[in-house]
């Protein structure tokens, strides 16, 4: 449904808790619509006026998504991600309906205002010009998306319902509204968004209203108007005229005095609503079954393709472990070698064994907190409620058949005692770092001694210009070494790939942690990166501590703390050894929170 300029006012917020299905629909529909200017709102409020799932105004550039309607269960916890075709099959009457007005936004190009201003005195011709454009705007979305057709002939009923206002205090003209009712449901069928056997009954009633002589004419009319481009209004007009002159004659004929004539009685509006219902079930049902059966295909190659990726940067980052641990800090991964050097080696101090020995105990206490998760169907909750096992539910009770389905998908969690712990360290070495360079040789040589106390497995990797080693896995690190840091740049996705490839971070079971030792001022594509590497350390179930150091402030570290759910400490330029109860409290939280993700 569109609003051709009736002034019409979206509302200028979502719901709070439809924001983040509302922008992935955004997303949608401008890639739909083939634009960039779309905006969505979303919730039970919006359309209330017209009662339809969702609306576009072309005046404002605005989609409006009645939550209510589109989404049977109006649970924006249960949709996900909506630029998922997974997602978008398990809501496929919803997907419709948005689709619906993406494609008005996108061939609905025509001047509106004008045009209405130009039929003012030919009230029944914009009529069918809006009517005939229901079935053009379609026709052309199933071409270019013709994997849309299943939606859009979910959707199709409850759109014609709104379209068509039809209600039982309504005075409504019996061969318009039958002719209108042809063309919104019979067109579709014509274009391919409807099927023979989905508008069984409403070809039936538009039969015993208009003979096939009329239905044959008017047919003749939508099908020229389906491929009208939208530049050619005059022809658009014409035709509209055509499907205005053969209603209004057959009015006549059978008695009627254009909009003043017979109405459609209480029995034929009965009839007219019931025939949309037994086709609106009968095509709920086909599209249950086929939506579900290409939700699962699409289910398959999203994880076909998701762990073909995950082997592509599994090997990407066991190239990158190669590289870096076995060449050590002669390593040149980007094509650029580190400016770094070795200036200093000394022995450890006790004030750095004793704070060695202080972090050991903390970590020896995450070792306690691993857990192994396990997913299972279930028919009651708690869990999350999975939408197309709800709605074969849904068909399978309103069939009066016996409800098989287990909508609810259960994790739970147990505890396993005494797991492996896995440490990895990054240190940036760009110039903004050169003050806290002692600091963090004190740093790495504590957090290597603690975890080797508990028996873990830990490596560290400095980067800057290049990626290297100072600490392989496995190994010890004996003595403080004291790095420069006089490199231009920060190659912290690389540093990452590294420590993941040579420690198995990301795939591996037990306490997890990452260390990162920056002030977070990167170049802008690496800033996507530590968000990317962030948000996947998390789902991993990977804890991350960010100990912040240099001389640029630490704002922007504490924002990458902040977005991605890491633990953060301000080190200034002093050691880990003065704040060495807050790091081992810290990590042993990173750790026991951080398997809730895998």
């Amino acid at each position: 449904m569109t609003h051709f300029g009736h002034g019409v006012v979206a509302r200028r917020t979502t719901s709070s808790k439809w924001l983040k299905v509302g922008a992935s629909i955004g997303s949608m529909v401008n890639e739909w619509s083939g634009r960039g200017d779309l905006t969505v709102y979303v919730g039970p409020w919006v359309g209330a006026d017209h009662g339809a799932p969702a609306a576009y105004n072309p005046a404002t550039s605005e989609i409006e998504v009645n939550s209510d309607v589109a989404f049977d269960h109006g649970n924006p916890e249960v949709i996900g991600d909506f630029t998922r075709r997974v997602v978008q099959l398990e809501n496929a009457k919803a997907t419709g309906a948005i689709f619906h007005e993406a494609c008005h936004a996108r061939y609905s190009l025509w001047p509106l205002e004008a045009t209405q201003e130009r039929l003012k005195h030919e009230a029944g011709v914009w009529d069918a010009m809006v009517v005939l454009e229901e079935v053009r705007i379609e026709a052309r979305g199933v071409l270019e998306y013709p994997e849309n057709q299943i939606m859009l002939r979910a959707s199709a009923m409850g759109i014609v319902m709104s379209d068509l206002k039809v209600g039982v205090d309504d005075d409504i003209p019996k061969v318009r509204q039958a002719a209108k009712m042809a063309t919104l449901i019979l067109g579709r069928r014509d274009v391919g968004i409807l099927l023979d056997e989905d508008v069984v009954n409403v070809r039936a009633f538009v039969g015993r209203v208009l003979s096939d002589e009329v239905v044959d004419a008017l047919a003749r009319v939508w099908s020229k108007f389906a491929v009208t481009s939208h530049g050619d209004v005059d022809g658009m007009i014409d035709l509209a005229r055509d499907w205005n002159t053969i209603t209004t004659t057959e009015s006549e004929r059978q008695g009627q005095s254009g909009e003043e004539g017979m109405v459609l009685t209480s029995k034929q509006l009965g009839e007219m609503l019931d025939a949309l219902g037994e086709d609106g079930f009968t095509v709920t049902m086909a599209v249950e079954s086929e939506a579900g059966r290409q939700a699962k295909m699409a289910e398959y190659d999203e994880r076909s393709v998701e762990n073909k990726a995950k082997a592509n940067e599994r090997a990407q980052a066991k190239t990158m472990a190669r590289e870096v641990f076995q060449a050590g800090v002669k390593s040149v991964v980007t094509g650029r070698s580190t400016s770094s050097k070795l200036v200093e080696t000394r022995a450890p101090n006790a004030q750095e064994r004793q704070a060695a020995v202080i972090l050991s105990r903390q970590l020896e206490k995450a070792r306690y907190r691993d857990r192994v998760r396990t997913e299972s169907a279930s028919r009651l909750p708690p869990g999350r409620l999975r939408t197309r096992a709800l709605v074969q539910g849904q068909a399978q009770r309103a069939r009066g058949m016996m409800v098989d389905v287990q909508p609810w998908n259960r994790v739970q969690h147990r505890h396993v005692d005494n797991p492996p712990l896995t440490i990895g360290v990054m240190v940036d070495v760009s110039g903004s770092m050169g003050s806290a360079m002692k600091s963090m040789a004190s740093t790495a040589w504590v957090l290597s001694e603690a975890v080797r106390r508990v028996q873990g497995r830990v490596a560290m990797v400095y980067y800057g210009s290049s990626v290297f080693s100072t600490l392989k896995p496995g190994q010890h690190l004996n003595e403080v070494q004291v790095y420069t840091a006089p490199d231009s740049t920060e190659e912290f996705d690389k540093a990452f790939l590294a420590l993941d490839g040579g420690l198995t971070l990301t795939e591996g079971r037990g306490a997890r942690l990452l260390v990162i030792v920056s002030d977070g001022q990167y170049r802008p594509d690496q800033v996507k990166a530590v968000d990317a590497r962030l948000a996947q350390a998390a789902r991993a179930g990977v804890g991350v501590l960010w100990l912040g150091a240099g001389d640029y402030g630490l704002s922007k570290a504490k924002a990458f703390c902040t977005r991605g759910s890491a633990e953060f400490v301000p080190l200034g330029n002093g050691s880990v050894v003065n704040v060495v109860e807050v790091v081992g409290r810290l990590a042993a939280k990173a750790l026991t929170t951080a398997g809730t993700g895998r």
